[in-house]
């Protein structure tokens, strides 16, 4: 994290300090308490008129958090009643940074490094620590200790409503105003109602403090919503709840939630980027990454769009002022890199576009692997990547069976026949090395199906030849490519559409896509395919070579034959291509799945999919701006 945030975050716990000590300043908790609720809608409306009304997907949190709020003063007001400020202060900030952390771990799976799980317990135990010797004292209460403790699980549940809401708003200063504007309408009501009407003549006569108070609560807690919509929850509250040591402030450095801000942003993309335990992620997007390069990011959009856009994102959200030429050098030394996309089009300049993960960032360095990345990719596809992977109903690739296992009974689709596709094509062909196989030959497990790994398509596709790793090739060596494959028993996985652009060639020794799905018990629901195998048993002979050619281990022993175990099985047509009694067949599904027309809907309606009919609206309204989602 910038050092700047660390100090306003520093300094909205300084406020929100203050404005305690304002309600536990004079013997009236709960008029204090309205006044400065009052003071801080005063201030709330003031700024209003001059923020963004929040988005409609935050409002059900606001609301929320409004009533959340009215337990947590009253709770706060009878905490101060009952105890003495240095005994209920450090319990009510103490402990929520470490249940704050466990909570958003689970709920909002945001999660910590090792080093960050021992500061916030440093910062709640300092903090608890402060209570020692009220504990060993005669001064020592109960029932402050208890409203305390109530209170602290209050503020966990409304840090993480208002983290959300926040998050959703499009602006936290507005969500903010509006939050405590709504509760100051509350209170209007409900302190006169216990404390009878004279109230409003106290709250006329300390108006200063009313203002001042209000003036904290609003700053101090616009300031926190607006970390976390960068940040982690839990190591912002640990900031602002309590004053935590120099080593929490390195590890807030350290853990950088400019990485983090970046992973959920491309989480939010067709295929995301989910968070895991053990921040592997993070990890992966500092390999790729530098700071400024990840701060470009940030202003990318899955449309691509053009430097002038990307320039002003930049300045808007970072308050970074590149020269046209420099950030244009910079987005193409990433595109070199392969962490960006690029899109040229005849007779204006190259426009950018963010990158998913896969497929994406990872193909995009083949060539360029190390063991350090693929030793990474391995950790986040078991943790994380591999269910996210999967998630969607429409997957990214489809099977599409070699043509010599299809009998002459069925008429084979257009988007299922691959040779038909290649020769009837005019766009440009090209052939890379497959990023899988290379990366598994890195770690020491060299396929065990070709020696030759030259076998990745691209199918009008020129960003690979651009950063030199493709080269074009003939309708012909393409089919040669589509045979060989067929011959040392290899999938092959089209992109899932009508017009793919790309053709992966795939075994279930290297690829990620087919050893991720074998893990699971029922491979097969995460393939699109059209087809399947059976096996008749009478004319089997027990010969085992489909077995030997099988990439998903679907083939399964049946006494002294085999059966097709139809949850694993595919359809690619490997095990009838070479099995010489004929005793395979490959049959067509009764239901078929048609793709998607092309890439660009493919990856929209698995968008749509994801983020639902109503919020793909705003998506694609982003899109259209070229606003990041």
């Amino acid at each position: 994290m910038e050092w700047g945030i660390v100090l306003l975050i520093l300094f909205a716990a300084a406020l929100h300090a203050g404005w305690n000590v304002l309600i536990k300043s004079e013997s009236d908790n709960s008029t204090n308490t309205a006044m400065i609720v009052a003071g801080s809608a005063v201030i709330g409306v003031v700024f209003l008129p001059f923020l963004p009304l929040p988005l409609k997907p935050c409002w059900p949190y606001l609301i929320a958090s409004v009533v959340i709020h009215i337990g947590y003063f009253s709770l706060l007001m009878l905490a101060y009643k009952k105890g003495d400020m240095s005994l209920v202060y450090p319990i009510m900030r103490g402990l929520p940074p470490v249940l704050t952390a466990a909570a958003a771990l689970i709920i909002l799976h945001e999660t910590l490094s090792f080093w960050g799980w021992i500061g916030i317990a440093l910062v709640s135990g300092g903090a608890l620590l402060l209570t020692a010797d009220f504990r060993l004292s005669k001064k020592f209460k109960l029932a402050p200790v208890v409203f305390a403790v109530l209170n602290a699980i209050v503020i966990v549940i409304y840090t993480l409503v208002d983290a959300q809401g926040a998050r959703l708003s499009g602006n936290a200063f507005s969500y903010t105003g509006w939050m405590l504007f709504l509760l100051a309408l509350f209170f209007f009501i409900a302190i006169p109602v216990m404390e009878g009407r004279q109230v409003f003549l106290r709250m006329a006569k300390s108006w200063k403090i009313s203002l001042i108070g209000g003036l904290f609560t609003f700053t101090s807690y616009a300031i926190a919503l607006w970390a976390m919509t960068l940040a982690p929850v839990a190591l912002v509250a640990a900031l602002r709840e309590g004053y935590p040591p120099i080593s929490v402030l390195k590890i807030m450095h350290t853990d950088d939630p400019l990485y983090r801000r970046l992973q959920i942003q491309l989480d939010r993309y067709p295929i995301g980027y989910p968070p895991t335990k053990s921040g592997v992620e993070i990890e992966i997007l500092k390999y790729f990454f530098t700071p400024l390069q990840a701060k470009v990011a940030l202003c990318l959009t899955l449309r691509s769009i053009p430097v002038d856009r990307i320039r002003k994102n930049l300045k808007d959200q970072f308050q970074i002022e590149l020269p046209s030429e420099e950030l244009a050098a910079m987005l193409e030394e990433m595109f070199m890199k392969g962490v960006i996309r690029r899109s040229d089009s005849k007779g204006r300049k190259p426009r950018y576009g963010v990158a998913m993960l896969a497929i994406g960032m990872f193909e995009y360095h083949v060539d360029d692997l190390t063991p350090q990345l693929m030793e990474m990719m391995h950790r986040y596809f078991d943790e994380a990547f591999g269910a996210e992977f999967f998630r969607s109903s429409l997957p990214q690739l489809r099977t599409s069976p070699h043509l010599k296992a299809i009998i002459p009974d069925y008429i084979v689709d257009t988007y299922d026949n691959m040779r038909h596709f290649i020769t009837h094509t005019r766009e440009t062909i090209h052939v890379a090395n497959c990023v899988c196989k290379q990366g598994e030959a890195l770690l020491g497990k060299p396929c065990e199906r070709t020696d030759n790994y030259e076998i990745c398509l691209l199918i009008g596709s020129t960003t690979y030849a651009a950063r030199g790793r493709a080269r074009q090739i003939s309708k012909e060596e393409c089919l040669k490519i589509l045979d060989t494959a067929e011959e040392k028993g290899m999938v092959l996985q089209p992109g899932n559409s009508k017009k793919p652009s790309c053709i992966c060639i795939c075994c279930g020794c290297c690829c990620g896509v087919l050893t991720t799905a074998k893990k699971h018990p029922r491979p097969a629901r995460f393939f699109a395919t059209n087809y399947y195998a059976v096996i008749e048993t009478a004319s089997c002979t027990g010969c085992g070579l489909c077995v030997k050619r099988c990439q998903m281990d679907a083939i399964i022993p049946l006494g002294k034959t085999f059966r097709v175990d139809p949850d694993r099985c595919i359809g690619c047509g490997l095990c009838i291509t070479r099995c010489k009694p004929k005793a395979a067949r490959l049959m067509k599904k009764d239901k078929l799945t048609v793709p998607p027309l092309n890439t660009e809907t493919l990856y929209l309606s698995i968008l749509m999919e994801r983020a639902g009919r109503k919020k793909m609206i705003v998506n694609m309204l982003k899109l259209l701006f070229g606003k990041p989602l």
